[in-house]
């Protein structure tokens, strides 16, 4: 495995870049004189944050990457090329500046000045003698001007086919001022342009293009828990076979993403799992990511989440997902390896590969939880077949130091993963493994107690009522109509508190002017009578 220093580059790359340490000095430096341009969208600033923060923390991945740059980026479209190539010219020492350079090249095909303002300012600070690094404020102006004038002209047309009250026109008109508002840049009005379509779509289909492009903008903003609304949302339109077949390329991925981005990888794996085979095929989802980001996504959080049988029928063996594998075998590998008991293969695999995983745009936050709960999984799956065992073979298996994996078993115990004891003297570690005898001798007597406590529960209950001492259920009593004046009811004019008084007290006689009463139940016809002449007098 390449250790991830600067130290792996050969001697003869003729790569126009400064040590490493010189760029992390030269960019802490710089960046301080470096305000937001004005003039930016708010989203253009957003990024120009994140780049700061980025080259402020320094470049910290000193590691060469695995990938060609041109032949990874070549796979993506859309707004998402800058993205991957702005975070690689701000994360990696080694592809810094032609990373930027394309970055700037990529901006200046487009119509967003706030992102071509941050790629400039960025290669400016790595590089400042690049020729590249400096502003084309003619461009700038002229882009601008293209802008206005074209949101001007899209904004007039919309209000004129508002004014003629034809749906189908408003709805294309919000999608095409949508899409420009999309690819200058301004995504909070871009989102809320698309969500207007809404109202005026009159078939399935033209919902599910809405809630596609509300995805594409949901992803550009992080926002995951949108995603995962708008694709449950045309999952459930009833849209034709054929339409759904196309639709089914891109749902699974995107909301593999959503939950990934958000932590929840079992869900994430299922859903990638799920992708469509035809994405090989049919690069349908490039402007977010492509089959090899899939088959990369769906290992690691399988890996991380999905039991050994589960990766072995689901993963390996599962031919609709082998088109994915096939186009990464590093990850297939990995994953062979796992469900072989390889482990220190297994992680020395991935581990050659983390520098990728952390220039990736959408899994670089990911990467140490997903990598935390794999090597949980490794030694959790080592220890199964065991009674006792030695910390020495342990450490020899995973190719690590015996401190370093004591330190990793006592958080791994600590956390409830692994139900073990840890002899620091002996240099032992012994699972608890529990005998499924006792346990269903527990759970027998767990149930006999509860048996017997309901028991003597309704035993109390049944002395309860041969002791007669069971107080009765009030019966519910009704409000009845007001009485005559004649018969003791409220006259006009009385106060209403007093009225109320005399109707709780006719209530309880109320029977006796209609002779309807009936005795009470237990209770003999003589008793009652002297109930009723008690109530008379």
């Amino acid at each position: 495995m390449r250790s991830s220093t600067v130290e792996d580059s050969s001697p003869s790359d003729e790569r126009p870049r400064l040590p490493a340490l010189q760029i992390v000095l030269d960019v802490k430096g710089m960046e301080r004189s470096t305000p937001p341009a004005p003039g930016l969208t708010k989203a253009a600033k957003s990024l120009h944050g994140q780049v700061s923060v980025l080259i402020d923390g320094g470049i910290r991945i000193l590691g060469i990457p695995k990938f060609d740059l041109d032949t990874y980026i070549a796979g993506y479209v859309g707004r998402t090329r800058f993205d991957r190539l702005c975070l690689i010219g701000c994360r990696s020492a080694y592809l810094s500046v032609d990373a930027l350079r394309a970055a700037v090249k990529e901006a200046k095909r487009g119509r967003d000045v706030g992102r071509y303002v941050v790629a400039v300012e960025a290669l400016h600070t790595v590089a400042p003698q690049d020729r590249d690094g400096g502003r084309d404020e003619a461009w700038i102006a002229v882009i601008r001007r293209q802008v206005l004038l074209e949101t001007e002209r899209l904004e007039l047309e919309l209000k004129g086919y508002k004014n003629n009250l034809i749906k189908e026109s408003i709805r294309k008109g919000n999608e095409d001022l949508g899409s420009h508002f999309y690819a200058a840049g301004d995504l909070t009005r871009a989102f809320r342009t698309f969500s207007r379509m809404r109202e005026y779509c009159t078939s399935p289909k033209h919902l599910a293009e809405m809630s596609v492009k509300l995805i594409l903008v949901a992803i550009e903003q992080r926002n995951w828990l949108s995603v995962q609304n708008n694709v449950n949302r045309i999952r459930q339109a009833g849209s034709k076979a054929d339409e759904k077949t196309e639709l089914h390329l891109q749902l699974n991925a995107a909301m593999g993403l959503a939950q990934m981005c958000s932590g929840k990888h079992r869900d994430a794996a299922e859903s990638f799992l799920g992708a469509d085979p035809g994405m090989v095929a049919h690069n349908v989802f490039g402007c977010v990511l492509t089959a090899n980001d899939v088959a990369v996504y769906a290992a690691l959080c399988a890996l991380a989440s999905l039991s050994r049988d589960q990766l072995q029928h689901r993963l390996l063996h599962n031919p609709a997902f082998r088109p994915f594998l096939e186009l990464e075998p590093h990850v297939r590998q990995a994953v062979h390896d796992f469900c072989a008991s390889k482990f220190a293969h297994c992680l020395a695999t991935l581990e050659a590969y983390k520098v990728d995983y952390r220039l990736d745009v959408h899994l670089r936050e990911q990467v140490d939880a997903l990598f935390a709960g794999i090597r949980t999984k490794c030694i959790i799956q080592y220890c199964v077949p065991f009674s006792v065992v030695k910390l020495a073979s342990m450490a020899a298996a995973f190719s690590m130091p015996e401190e370093a994996l004591e330190r990793e078993l006592v958080a791994v115990i600590r956390s409830g993963k692994l139900d073990a004891r840890l002899d620091a003297v002996n240099r032992l570690l012994t699972p608890l493994v529990r005998d499924p005898r006792d346990e269903a001798m527990a759970e027998v007597l767990a149930a006999t107690k509860r048996y017997e406590q309901t028991l003597r529960l309704r035993l109390y209950h049944q002395n309860i009522l041969a002791a007669g001492l069971e107080v009765p259920a009030r019966a519910p009593r009704t409000r009845s109509a007001p009485l005559p004046a004649e018969y003791g009811g409220a006259s006009a004019g009385a106060d209403p508190d007093a009225a109320h008084d005399m109707d709780l007290d006719v209530d309880a006689g109320v029977d006796i002017y209609a002779g309807i009463a009936d005795p009470a139940p237990g209770v003999s016809e003589r008793e009652d009578e002297d109930g009723r002449a008690g109530v008379l007098g």
